[in-house]
């Protein structure tokens, strides 16, 4: 029981820096993204201010559209995220189960 607990305390710190990784490089992604998201609707929409004499009603148009496209944008690269984390927890979960069963069974 003490070797388990060992084991927790040894393993604990490089999977929390994983997951600190990780978070981290979500939170890159979606940020990259919003910015890709808002700049291509700056560009196009000073193309198409410029194309049509509109300025710079088409811009803003475009910006308050891209708002919400970036939010769901965000929303689903979070999903996928957190759906991948699950699937990681849960196998390292059964992976750690199985391994206690086994140890028990030597016991």
């Amino acid at each position: 029981m003490e070797k388990l607990e060992q084991e927790k305390t040894v393993d604990s710190p490089p999977r929390q820096t994983a997951l600190n990784m990780t978070i981290i490089g979500l939170v890159g992604q979606v940020g990259c993204l919003t910015l890709l998201i808002l700049l291509a609707s700056v560009f196009i929409g000073l193309w198409l201010d410029t194309y049509f004499g509109t300025r710079p009603w088409i811009t803003i148009g475009m910006l308050v559209a891209s708002i919400p496209i970036a939010l769901v944008v965000m929303f689903f690269v979070t999903r996928k995220a957190a759906d991948k984390f699950k699937k990681e927890f849960e196998t390292r979960q059964k992976t750690r189960l199985l391994k206690e069963d086994a140890i028990g069974r030597d016991s």
